[in-house]
This record gives C-alpha cells, structure tokens and sequence, in this order.
C-alpha cells in the first residue's frame, strides 16, 4: 500500500499525458469566445497599445476581464509574436498552471488530513476531467485563477499563531492575484475575511484585508474610469445587466435562476467526469458535502471560501461548470472528510474508478480531434477546424482591411483576418436555459440597429453546434428583411455563411 499512489499517478500520467498532447496540438482556437478575447487584449499588450479590444470598429479599453492572464499571455507573444504559429507556446501558460494545479493541490489535500492515497485519487480524477484538459490546453483562465487560489489557501493554512506582516502580505499577493485573474477570486478574500473574523484573529484580518483590498483595487478603479465606454457583450457594464441576479430580474426569475443553478452544482460532478454514472455519484455524495462544510471535520480555511464561492454561482445566471472547476479538489476533499470513517478505505478506489472513466470520455474527444482539428468537450462531433479555416481563407482574399463585419464569432475572425467585427447581440443567450427568454440575444430590430450602425459591409455565420448563441444568431439573421442580405455563392465550406449587407452605405 505504501506505493499504492505512485502506482496511481504512474498509470494515470500514462494514459491522460497523450491526451493533453494532442489538445495542446489542435489548431483550433477561439471556439470559446472568451478565450479569443484573451488573445486579442494579449496582443494588444504585447505591441504596447495598453489594455484594449482591437478587434471593434471603435477600439474599446477593456473593463469586463481582470488583465493578469492577458499580461501573462503578452509576455510569451513578446517572444512569439507570429500568430497563430505561437498559439502552442500560448497554450502553455495555462497547461503550466494546471500542472501547477495538480501539485499544490495534493499538497493541500496532505494538509487537510486526507491520506496521500485520497489525495492522490482527487487529483488523478481532476487531470482526467475532459473539462480540466480542455482549460488546461485552452487560452482560457481557469488554470491560473485555480494555482492561484489553492497557493492563497496552502500559504493561509501555514500561518503561525502570530504571522508576520511579510507572511500576511504573501497571503494577500496570491489572493489579489486571483482577483486579477477572475473577479470570482472576491471569494476567497471574503471567505478568508470571514474565516478570521469568526475565529477573532484581529490583527491578521485587518493587516489581510488591508494588504488584499488595497492589491485588489486598480481593477475596479480601472472600469470606473472607463465606465461610459462600454460594449453590450465586451465590456463590465455586461455584467451588471446580463448576468447578475441581485441586480436583474424578477423575484421569480431570480428563485428560478438560483434553484437551477443548485441542481446543476448538485449533478455538476456528470459533466466534471463527463459520464452520467458520475452525476448519479455526485447526487449521493452531496449531502457528505454539506455535512461537512457545517461541522468541524473541515477546516474553516476552506469551509468559507466554498461558501462564499457557492453563493457568488448561484447569483449568476450563467451555467456554473466553469466557476466550479476550481473548486473541484477542494469539494471532494470535503465530500471525503464528511463520509462516514468506515467507508475512507473505498473512496480512494471509487475516485480513481471515476478518473479511469473521465479519462476513457477524455480519450474519446482526443480521437475526434485527430480528425477535426478542434479539442472540445462535448457529446457533440466537433465540426474540422479546416473548414472554418477555408472560411477564414475566403475572407482575408474577399474583404478589404476597412470593412466591418458582424458575426458570432467576431473576435475570432478579427484574430485570424484583421477585420474588425461586431457581435450585433445585445443580452445573455443562457436567459433562454434559465428563463425561456424570447430574445435571448435581443430584438431584431436591435440587431439590424448595430448592422446600421457600424455600417457593416459583411454578415458572417458560423454554425458551430456547441456554441450556445448558433440557433439564436442564425434566427436573428432569418429575421431581417430580405433584401438587406445578399448571400454569397461558392463558399470553400459547406454550412458556412457568409452575406453581403445593403446596409453599409446607410446612415448610423
């Protein structure tokens, strides 16, 4: 037994390390949308331009991502700036992260008492997520913001009695840093404010909270002072009127929203694991959770910041996987601590019998990428990245470098043409999840309104089935008069789309 969790790790780095090679080798990128924008305000700080999108007509400072990850990004673009030839080399920031991930979190399991071998079974069932490896060889936040978070937590839990102020500051750097990274990262201050608060610790709490907030601070006072210059979908006024329950929404829709977002958080290990076993898995291992967040089994160094973390997603009208994410090995490692002591000998084998499982779904998204070009998690097919290449082909030889296009893919297109593009959807397209909302990207006549406006010589349609707002993009488009739309004949690709508009000699 006592090599049981090297044998474990061993077996597990052999089957997941080829997978992680061929996600961080597929070529497609910017099929998340956000992690284009990523690449787009990396680039911008790469050439020295500041904090901005470039990709919109009116080029706009960006207010709704922190700038850590984007800095971090411009560094390896200052040494690589052909792109996309540098996109494996961008790639590796948030695989080092993971990577990163995985270490401190066994460290962090060892400390809260679980055994090395319960320790070593979490995160081989975390590596062999489909959805980790997706963010881990995505341009995608997750990763850093997770590093982040488990070092802030180990570095708490190795607080003396009495720390010093440096000990404290360190404590308050790597907090701040994942408040840069994500602005989720606010729970974690918040919880470890509380944490001390409770336990009367004065002098840590005021000397943290000072050291954090004061860290913490440039970011909100940077979209203060670019409030007025706002995108509906790019920048933070989005957040304020898109996503935010407190802020949004009727008291029925706000119940509604907050009750879906607890069944999906409570089946949420289903799509971890990739596999409806698991969900069925999760949904028993869910009251073990709460028993142990509410007794004194898990430290309250963990217990506050997954309880203010837990009400952050559920006031969020977005589907909670990404946010949950980093949180995964710490709610295990309360579901482990809250069963009954009589059943730890089996859970190391019942973690590790689900890692086998995620890494068989994981396994089957890397064949499909062989073919497709393009690493998603998702049950369905991806569609080849050659054909939205081909695409992409036709518009740098087809457009002139001042045309406007709309598109929903539009920061996508800007990366890989120069063409400056507009979304042309004005809300939250999850509001049709939630809320069965008619128009969850807005109204036709404000998507014709944002054709007008930026004069948009181009409409470009691009059917990725896992992208949420395909269906209502496309009905939106269906929706405009006729003769405003000309499609173009003789595309490379089939199911692409691409029209000329009437509308761009129109006044705004």
């Amino acid at each position: 037994m006592r090599h049981a969790p090297l044998l474990m790790a061993g077996i597990a780095f052999l089957l997941l390390a080829p997978q992680y090679w061929i996600a961080l080798l597929t070529p497609a990128t910017g099929i998340y949308h956000d992690d284009s924008i990523y690449l787009i305000t990396a680039r911008s700080l790469a050439q020295g331009h500041g904090y901005l999108i470039e990709s919109l007509p009116a080029v706009l400072p960006q207010t709704k991502y922190p700038v850590l990850f984007p800095a971090l990004l411009s560094l390896v673009w200052r040494m690589a700036p052909d792109f996309p030839a540098n996109l494996p080399f961008l790639k590796l920031i948030p695989l080092l992260a993971a990577l990163g991930w995985f270490y401190a979190s066994f460290r962090l399991l060892l400390t809260l008492s679980l055994p090395p071998l319960a320790a070593t079974a979490v995160v081989c069932l975390l590596a062999a997520s489909p959805q980790v490896i997706f963010l881990s060889t995505a341009v995608l936040s997750e990763t850093t913001f997770a590093l982040l978070l488990t070092l802030c937590l180990w570095r708490a839990f190795t607080l003396p009695a009495t720390p010093s102020r440096g000990q404290i500051l360190t404590t308050a750097i790597l907090a701040a840093a994942a408040f840069h990274t994500r602005t989720i990262g606010l729970a974690l201050i918040l919880g470890l404010v509380l944490h001390w608060a409770l336990s009367r610790q004065w002098r840590t709490l005021l000397l943290f909270s000072t050291f954090s907030f004061s860290l913490c601070a440039p970011w909100p006072l940077w979209q203060w002072l670019h409030r007025y210059q706002t995108d509906p979908y790019l920048s933070a006024a989005n957040y304020y009127s898109g996503y935010n329950v407190i802020l949004n929404f009727s008291l029925p829709e706000k119940l509604k929203i907050i009750a879906l977002n607890f069944l999906f958080i409570t089946f949420s290990l289903q799509n971890i694991v990739g596999a409806a076993a698991a969900g069925f898995l999760g949904l028993l291992a869910f009251p073990f959770l709460l028993r142990s967040l509410f007794s004194s089994r898990l430290s309250a160094l963990i217990r506050f910041p997954l309880l203010t973390s837990a009400c952050l997603i559920l006031l969020w009208a977005w589907p909670p996987l990404r946010f949950l994410i980093p949180l995964l090995p710490l709610a295990l490692a309360a579901c482990y601590l809250g069963l009954p002591l009589r059943v730890h000998p089996w859970a190391p084998a019942l973690l590790f019998s689900a890692s086998l499982l995620a890494g068989y779904q994981s396994a089957n998204y890397s064949r499909a990428a062989l073919s497709s070009g393009c690493w998603y998690p998702d049950s369905i097919p991806p569609q080849s990245w050659s054909a939205f290449a081909a695409q992409l082909q036709w518009i740098r030889a087809n457009t002139q470098p001042g045309d406007i296009l709309q598109s929903n893919v539009d920061p996508t297109i800007f990366l890989f043409t120069g063409r400056h593009a507009v979304r042309g959807s004005h809300r939250n397209a999850m509001l049709q999840a939630y809320l069965n909302h008619p128009e969850p990207l807005g109204s036709p006549r404000e998507f014709e309104s944002t054709l007008r406006h930026y004069r948009v010589r181009f409409l470009v349609e691009t059917p990725w089935p896992w992208f949420a707002e395909t269906p209502h993009f496309i009905r939106l488009r269906q929706q405009l008069p006729s003769q405003n739309l000309v499609p173009i004949d003789s595309l490379p690709s089939p199911g692409f789309h691409i029209f000329r508009t009437a509308l761009s000699s129109s006044n705004p």
